[in-house]
Formats: structure tokens, sequence, C-alpha cells
């Protein structure tokens, strides 16, 4: 009767994603998976959605489906990149089902250390190490079968027709930077079923060992990676025709290889084979209840900032009262820490919490925070601060982020959205420490005031999530 449909319907499902990148194989893993194909004979629905199908954003139609049917299997044809994962976890729990992370086998997901050169302007660059989830020959294959698709044969036009087809491979094999083997499993099998292995591991490479790449393989694919952190940190419209002229580079590099490339894979039915095997393994070890640990949720992300220790801003506060006669009389009583609340303007106050603002939660999706600061939080930043700006209402220390910060090779660090970047230290009554951003245009309509430092002093910090 239509009450036991419901409760069918109630059941745990899964969500099957794929944490990958274009050229993978996950569609013609998912092409024909059906109840039958995974011998499911309770009731559950398969429903496969590909996102180059969906028109708008394709995260809000899964959600949708899913808690229509929680029951469902449900195969996310997309590539699912880190900045996805919160959405996906939150998906699962509102469902009440299991994330399952389908990946390749262990020569292509493993974890890949690459350091490249990086221009941050002409004639400045710095040498960078990231980590990687995903090996070079995994890169290179897939760059190569994204190239030999047919020009308009692919549902989102990523085929040999887009003039920067390889770069886009690329672009996304570089979401995953800084993302572990272990990290990524670690964030995608918190919440899955007890009952089971939350990954599905599909053969990819045929051979149990790798043979190096070429030397002009390896090259262009590590200069493809460079090129794209150079384009980051330019910005893409001054590397533009640059990417154009590496694309054909990286494509006749790839089409010369071709050969080398395509003996290293396995056939498409052996991993179509392996998938479905595994998949009705996951579907017959569901549980009617849904029970998970929720202790690993990801707190919302407020502020991220580079928190500055307040007794080294006090210091540099007392020697600009001490050495400059036109210090403001606020810098005259500098107190000891109270634990009062910064956010609270019901009086003058010292901010206690010293820090400098990366990013706020108004600005940037939660995913968009974790995907781009997440990999550095902890880390020590140096910044050097060059003059205190005050008004009637607000005082700040000016300072500059340093571009890089070290951990075994330099990385570049994502930089304040703000182009005012400061160290708020002082809010009159009723005014808060957003205030501060306007001092810049204080200064020049003649409503605050510029006390220059002899030279920058400089601090270090530590990223940090509120």
């Amino acid at each position: 009767d239509k009450s036991d449909a419901f409760k069918e319907r109630q059941r745990p499902g899964l969500l099957i994603i794929f944490p990958v990148i274009p050229g993978s194989g996950k569609s013609s893993l998912c092409n024909g998976v059906t109840p039958a194909a995974l011998g499911i004979g309770d009731g559950r629905e398969v429903v496969v959605r590909a996102g180059d199908r969906v028109k708008g954003k394709y995260y809000p139609v899964v959600e949708r489906e899913k808690y229509e049917d929680p029951s469902s299997i449900y195969i996310a044809d997309k590539n699912g990149a880190p900045s996805s994962w919160r959405t996906i976890l939150d998906i699962c729990t509102k469902s009440q089902g299991f994330p399952i992370a389908v990946v390749p086998d262990i020569l292509a997901f493993c974890d890949t250390s690459i350091v490249s050169t990086v221009e941050k302007s002409r004639g400045n660059s710095v040498e960078i190490r990231y980590n990687y989830p995903y090996s070079l020959h995994y890169l290179a294959v897939c760059m190569l079968r994204v190239l030999q698709r047919k020009p308009s044969s692919h549902d989102g036009k990523l085929d040999s027709g887009c003039q920067t087809a390889c770069m886009i491979v690329v672009m996304f094999f570089c979401l995953y930077r800084d993302v572990t083997t272990e990290k990524l499993l670690a964030r995608l099998s918190k919440r899955g079923n007890s009952n089971s292995n939350p990954v599905i591991t599909v053969p990819f490479f045929a051979k149990e060992e790798l043979p190096n790449l070429p030397d002009d393989l390896d090259k262009v694919v590590r200069d493809a990676i460079s090129l794209h952190y150079t384009m980051d940190a330019q910005g893409a419209k001054s590397t533009r025709k640059r990417c154009a002229e590496f694309e054909l580079h990286l494509r006749n590099t790839l089409i010369l290889h071709a050969d080398f490339l395509q003996d290293l894979t396995c056939a498409e039915k052996d991993s179509k084979a392996s998938f479905i095997s595994q998949m009705s393994d996951q579907v017959h070890s569901l549980n009617d209840s849904y029970e998970v640990d929720e202790s690993d949720k990801v707190s919302h992300v407020r502020l991220v900032s580079i928190d500055i220790d307040y007794s080294a801003v006090h210091d540099i506060l007392r020697a600009l009262a001490k050495d400059n006669s036109s210090a403001p009389e606020i810098l005259c009583n500098l107190p000891e820490k109270t634990g009062h609340n910064d956010d609270s303007s019901d009086s003058d106050r010292f901010i206690e919490k010293t820090h400098v603002t990366l990013a706020h939660h108004s600005e940037m999706s939660q995913e968009e925070i974790q995907s781009r600061f997440g990999s550095i939080v902890g880390l020590a930043v140096e910044i050097q601060v060059k003059s205190l700006i005050y008004s009637t209402n607000v005082a700040a220390l000016e300072i500059e982020v340093a571009e890089t910060f070290e951990s075994d090779v330099s990385q570049i660090l994502p930089q304040p959205f703000k182009d005012f970047q400061h160290i708020t230290v002082w809010c009159a009554k009723g005014f808060r420490g957003v205030e501060s951003h306007a001092l810049p245009s204080g200064v020049k309509n003649g409503e605050a005031k510029k006390i220059m430092l002899d030279k920058p002093i400089i601090l270090k910090g530590t990223v940090t999530f509120w």
C-alpha cells in the first residue's frame, strides 16, 4: 500500500560521486547502470544524472531529487571537485544517504608532489610545491582522451573543438591542489555506511608498474600546471594568448605519444565490470536505518584571517606614540587584554583579536572558502606594517601581506579580497571594525590621518578559520 511504499522510499540510499577530472571515463562507467545490472529487487530506483545535461546549477537538482527519493541509488555523473564536497555531504545528511566516492586505481590515484616555477609578474617568479592526489600519467591520459573526442560530440563541449580543451583538464587537476589521497578519502568517508568501504576503486591502468613518461611529455605536462598558476597570479586576460599557444604545443606532444599513453590503460569493459560489481556490493550492504557520526560536520566559516599577536601589534603602537608627537591620544594608554567582545560597539575599545581579513563568508561560499584556504590553515604568514591610519571613529595599521609563505618550498598565498590590507586596532563607541575600509578615502578627503613608519616592521601571523 501507499504507506509501505513511502517507508521504502525513506530508507537510506547512496550518492555516488566522482572526485576526478575530465577524461577519466566516468560517463562510460555510468552508462547503462540499471537496477537489474546491480541486482536490485527491493524497489530502489537507480538515477544517473549527467552534469553536462543539466540546465542551470547541478547540485540543487541533485538535492531536490535525492530528497524526493532518499532510498535511490543516485549516480552523480559529474567531476566532483573539492569545492563541491561540503554540498555533497550536506545533501547526504538531509536525505539520510551515504556518499560513495569512485576513484581510479593506485597508479592513478596516488600522491604526486610537483615543483613548478610560477610567474607572478613579468620578470618575477617563485618556485612552488603542491601535492595532488593524481599522477601525471593519469593527467596525460585524461587530456588525450578529451583531445580524441570529435568536435561537437560532447554535451559539455569539452572536446577537440574546444580551443583550450587540454588546459581545461589541467585546470580541473589543479582544483585538487594540496589535497592528498588521505585527505580526499578522509573527507568523503566520514559519513559512509559502516557496513561497507565508502570508496569504489576501478581499474584505470592495465599495468602493475608504469614506465616513466617520455621526457618531452613529462615536461609539457609540468609546464601546463605551472602555466595554470601563472594565469591565476597574473589574471586570465594577460595570459590568454600564451595559453592558446601552449595548448597547441600540449596537443602536439600528446598526439605524438598517443600510442604510448593508450597502451597504459585497461579495457573499458574491465573498468565497467569492476564498477558494477562493487556498486552491487554497496547496495546490498545498506540497512533500513541511517546511523552516522555527526561529530565530523564542518563548522560554518565566518571569516578567514591571518591572526596576529596582540602584544606585537601594541608594541608597534607604543613605538609610534613615543616617536611621533602627532600620534592620536588613544595610543597614550594602551590596555592589556581584557577579554571583551570585539564586536560590541557600546564603548571605545582596542581590538583584541588582531587580524588581517583574507575573506568573509558574505563574499565567498563555504565551498570556495574550503577549496581556496582549507589547505593553508595553520600556516605562518609574514606581513609588513607600513603605517597607522586613523580617524575619530577607527584606527588601523596599513600592512602588506607576503605573496608567498614558506613550507618546504615557497607557495602562493591567496591575497585579501579588499584593496586596503590592514589590521583594525581601535574603534570608537558606536563603530565597528568594518569602518576601517573607508580610511584610505578618509585620508584623501581630510577625514583621516596617516603616520608612516620610518621603515616597515615585519610581523608573523597564522592563517585561521573563525
